[in-house]
C-alpha cells in the first residue's frame, strides 16, 4: 500500500481488524512516497508491480492512466484546514461570512470535482473571500497556511499532517469521494482487500 502525507493509510483504517480476522496470512507491506506530481504519475501508471494499491479522492483522471482502476470507498465531507494561531480555530464551525477578507487556497488541478464548485461559488457570491491558487498537495501548503490568517480546503485525514492545524467543518455541502486506486487486473490478494472495502 502506497501512503503519502495526503494519501494517509488512516482513509481505511476501519478495514484492518475485519482483513486481520478473516485472512490472517494477509501481509500488508507500507511504502511511503513524496507526493509530487511526477510520483503521483509514476505510481498510477504502475499500480500492481511495487505498489498493489494507494487510497484517495477520486478523479475522473485516473483514466487518463492505462491499467489505473479506483474502486469507491465513501465521500468525506470537505473541511478546512485552518492554523491554530488562527482565530477561526476557536470556532466550532465556520461560515461564508467568518471568511470575509480572508484567503481560501484551493488546488488549480485539483482531482476533486466540488473544489471546481468552491472556487465558482466565492467568485459569483462572496467577493471578500480571496482565492490562491496552488498546482500540487504537499507539505509546503500547509506551513504556508500555519504562517499565515488563510484556510486550505481538503479533508479531515489531513489533521496530523501538521501539528499547528486543525480541520474546521464550513457550513456547505461540499464532498469529496474517496477510492483504493488499483491496477485494473488486481491480484487475488488486492481484489480480496477491494471487495472487503465495499
Amino acid at each position: 500500500m502506497g501512503i503519502s502525507l495526503i494519501t494517509p493509510e488512516t482513509f481505511i483504517t476501519d478495514l484492518w481488524p475485519d482483513l486481520i480476522a478473516t485472512c490472517g496470512s494477509l501481509n500488508m507491506q507500507i511504502v511511503s512516497y513524496e507526493n509530487n506530481p511526477e510520483n503521483a504519475r509514476e505510481i498510477l501508471s504502475n499500480l500492481g508491480k511495487d505498489i498493489d494499491i494507494v487510497v484517495g479522492n477520486y478523479s475522473e483522471k485516473t483514466k487518463n492512466y492505462p491499467g489505473c482502476s479506483a474502486t469507491y470507498l465513501y465521500y468525506v465531507p470537505l473541511r478546512l484546514a485552518v492554523s491554530k494561531r488562527n482565530p477561526l480555530s476557536q470556532k466550532d464551525s465556520l461560515t461564508w461570512a467568518d471568511l470575509d477578507g480572508h484567503t481560501v487556497w484551493l488546488n488549480s488541478t485539483s482531482w476533486i470535482d466540488d473544489i471546481t464548485q468552491i472556487k465558482e461559488e466565492i467568485l459569483d457570491n462572496h467577493p471578500k473571500v480571496k482565492i490562491e491558487e496552488f498546482p500540487f498537495f504537499d507539505v509546503q501548503i500547509f506551513n504556508k497556511i500555519v504562517g499565515s490568517n488563510d484556510v486550505l480546503v481538503g479533508v479531515d485525514a489531513w489533521e496530523p499532517i501538521h501539528p499547528l492545524v486543525t480541520m474546521k467543518p464550513m457550513e456547505w455541502k461540499y464532498i469529496s469521494p474517496m477510492c483504493i486506486y488499483h491496477n485494473e487486473q488486481p491480484s487475488e490478494t488486492v481484489q480480496y482487500v477491494l471487495d472487503k472495502a465495499v
